[in-house]
């Protein structure tokens, strides 16, 4: 009803510029190399595609390091260095799969050789940074630099990064709508215990720790938790029903409806909780005396991990169980601004690529990214994949559209 997962459209004409031909085929090659080059996430293994990046920057004469925290988790960063008249611009990436997020390693990379070997001017450094263990916080990637190697972010004002709501969105088989990633939902998983007494099978035990976990569980899957918007969220839900000429109250829809557009939509808009572990008794013919599950709670930025486990144990209220936190609470941190020099140039982008009538609309990210940790250090991160799909599912051509939606990008914000 409000989304599509369908992408497609043709890019805009250059009359002169890069010899897109070569480009599109170079870009090519690098994804399909980087994808045979296994580096998910456990077990991580990120130097084999790091020391790839680098060889191809070097080539290249852009400088590049390799900063390894620990054996095989590799973070690469490579410089070109601008005249400094505007603060720095960050390409960020992690490198897990093809779509998470190889393809957006390869359309930067490419974006970066054009504007060496063009010798095009550069007003602001644009820093190439693709960061180890993101899958899993970012301990020896993204916050490790942010902590032991600041100084490689040299006064970065804007970072441009993963974003699989930040995409074009089609109608009809045309561009409707693109999105921009401005902010995202925190993650936290909680542990849901019960507990009861213990024995044999044969005796039917009325507080069997089994039985409670499950009441348990079957209360908070009926939980409908209420519409919190901010600022990212207010602007989606406003835009969207302008685009759907329909009233804001389309999102209490979104609840019961089994389109995968709509709970995708559902899942940007409100806090979800999906339970992804159960784990209790050790034979078929004895009583637990524990029984425990893991929910997975996705957070909108306006909720509190603590204010949930507070709500989900009067939800319960039972005394056989209790709800806690796995980990400790991440802060909300404000979203990244729609109303500056960088987003103004994105807008631009889209205009001159798929038209003036397509508007870019705000979105929110269905999970924490390395975005989160650089919007907490003052740095306004978009999640943007500009890959685009036809009807007929032609991901090649949306994947070289994108390496041009890249480089277009990168020209519109260094004037």
């Amino acid at each position: 009803m409000v989304l599509s997962v369908l992408w497609s459209a043709p890019l805009s004409v250059h009359a002169e510029g890069p010899d897109w031909l070569s480009a599109k085929s170079e870009a090519q090659k690098i994804l399909q190399d980087l994808v045979k080059i296994d580096s998910a996430n456990p077990s991580g293994n990120e130097i084999a595609a790091a020391k790839y990046l680098k060889a191809l920057f070097d080539k290249a004469d852009i400088p590049t390091k390799i900063i390894e925290p620990q054996p095989g988790r590799a973070n690469l960063i490579a410089r070109l260095k601008g005249d400094k008249t505007k603060r720095p611009l960050i390409l960020l990436s992690q490198g897990r799969g093809n779509s998470d997020m190889k393809s957006v390693i390869a359309a930067q990379a490419v974006s970066m050789l054009l504007f060496k070997r063009m010798h095009l001017p550069i007003h602001r450094d644009i820093i190439f940074m693709s960061t180890a263990d993101e899958e899993a916080g970012g301990k020896v990637g993204i916050q490790y630099l942010l902590k032991e190697h600041r100084d490689e972010f040299a006064n970065a004002e804007v970072a441009f990064g993963e974003g699989s709501r930040g995409r074009p969105a089609t109608k009809d088989g045309k561009v409707w709508w693109v999105g921009i990633q401005t902010t995202e939902k925190r993650t936290v998983n909680l542990r849901v215990v019960a507990k009861g007494t213990a024995g044999h099978a044969m005796l039917q035990k009325p507080d069997n720790a089994i039985y409670a976990l499950s009441r348990a569980l079957a209360k908070i899957s009926r939980y409908q938790p209420p519409f919190k918007p901010d600022s990212t969220a207010r602007e989606f839900v406003q835009q969207v029903s302008k685009l759907t000429n329909q009233p804001p109250d389309w999102i209490q829809k979104l609840r019961s409806s089994t389109r995968e557009s709509d709970q995708l939509a559902y899942s940007m808009l409100f806090s979800t909780f999906s339970a992804t572990m159960i784990n209790g008794g050790i034979r078929g013919n004895a009583i637990p005396a524990q029984a425990e599950a893991i929910i997975n709670a996705r957070l909108v930025p306006s909720s509190g991990a603590e204010a949930l486990v507070e709500g989900f144990t009067r939800l319960v209220d039972d005394p056989q169980v209790s709800i806690e936190l796995q980990e400790p609470e991440l802060p909300a941190i404000p979203s990244s601004s729609i109303k500056n020099e960088v987003f103004e140039a994105f807008k631009t982008v889209v205009t001159s690529t798929f038209g003036a009538h397509v508007p870019v609309i705000p979105t929110v990210g269905t999970g924490k990214t390395d975005s989160y940790y650089l919007r907490a250090a003052g740095i306004q991160a978009y999640g943007m994949e500009p890959f685009v799909e036809d009807r007929d599912q032609n991901t090649r051509k949306g994947f070289q559209d994108g390496v041009i939606f890249y480089y277009d990008l990168l020209r519109e914000i260094q004037k």
